[in-house]
């Protein structure tokens, strides 16, 4: 281990004397260990089902920590030079890994028609309202890094920081998220927080890495690798239906067959898909008219 591995795993053992193992999300006592990584676990709880790491940090500690510490390679923390953003837009992001292309996928599976207004939660730069404009959407992001959203201007596209804002120019026909709840300390609440913005028919979307057993027994490997600081907690369809339990609500993954699977969804009848790959999607029909083109 590296320096701020040890310092990690040595607040861990600290924070067991002092913390109660209480979900975040409900506040349950009632929970399970499905895995360990030295002193800090991965529990499951027993009442909304969320996976969560214990002990774990206030929300503050993490917002600080997404902030100022959180780095990833490639394009998610480090911003483009102008000669690599020059090149993303000539290419439209195509075949890089901020491609939206699998989302237009979808919402055209959806029937979603041109127009439509669609928010993507957790923007970071606007490569993504980016490419849903180009594709004949109406988009707007919303991201809580200051940095990352001014540097939409550079797309001359809009994100957000102040979610009274994004209130304010609700509702839409879709809410989409990309990795982004598994980042949250409540994801149930920042699911309720896009349902507030959600228009009555409307659509919303969101893929994370995948919490679900399924994926567990296929790649004990990854699994064990994805949860830890940067993901506090995983997600899978138990806590999904927990969190909305409708029949307008699809659990899969973005592959040929769950695409085609929405191609034909009545909207009334709940299915479970692909479950056993690195990550999970999720498509709810919020009650209501649909969106029609």
């Amino acid at each position: 281990m590296d320096r701020g591995q040890i310092a990690y795993a040595f607040d861990g053992l600290l924070r067991r004397a002092r913390q109660k193992c209480l979900c975040p999300s409900c506040r349950s006592d009632r929970s399970e260990r499905v895995d360990r990584k030295v002193f800090h676990e991965l529990r499951r709880c027993r009442d909304c089902a969320l996976l969560y790491r214990w002990p774990y940090e206030t929300a503050e500690e993490m917002a600080r920590f997404y902030q100022t510490d959180y780095r990833q390679a490639g394009l998610t923390t480090d911003l483009p030079d102008d000669a690599t953003l020059r090149t993303l837009l000539e290419t439209g992001f195509a075949g890089t890994q901020k491609d939206f292309s699998r989302l237009v996928d979808l919402l055209a599976a959806l029937s979603v028609p041109q127009g439509a207004r669609i928010l993507d939660y957790g923007a970071n730069w606007g490569y993504g309202v980016w490419q849903l404009r180009r594709a004949g959407y109406s988009a707007l992001g919303y991201e809580v890094s200051q940095p990352r959203a001014r540097y939409s201007d550079k797309l001359d596209v809009e994100v957000a920081t102040q979610w009274p804002e994004i209130e304010a120019r609700g509702p839409f026909d879709v809410v989409f998220s990309a990795h982004v709840l598994e980042h949250t300390p409540d994801p149930a609440g920042a699911l309720r927080e896009q349902l507030g913005v959600l228009a009555p028919g409307g659509w919303l979307i969101a893929c994370f890495p995948n919490g679900s057993d399924a994926f567990r027994k296929a790649d004990p490997a990854a699994f064990h690798r994805l949860w830890g600081r940067v993901h506090p907690v995983m997600l899978d369809e138990a806590f999904v239906r927990h969190t909305l339990p409708t029949p307008s609500l699809a659990v899969g993954a973005f592959c040929p067959a769950d695409l085609d699977r929405f191609r034909h969804w009545d909207r009334a009848t709940a299915w479970t898909g692909t479950l056993d790959t690195g990550e999970l999607l999720v498509v709810y029909a919020k009650s209501g008219e649909a969106v029609h083109a």
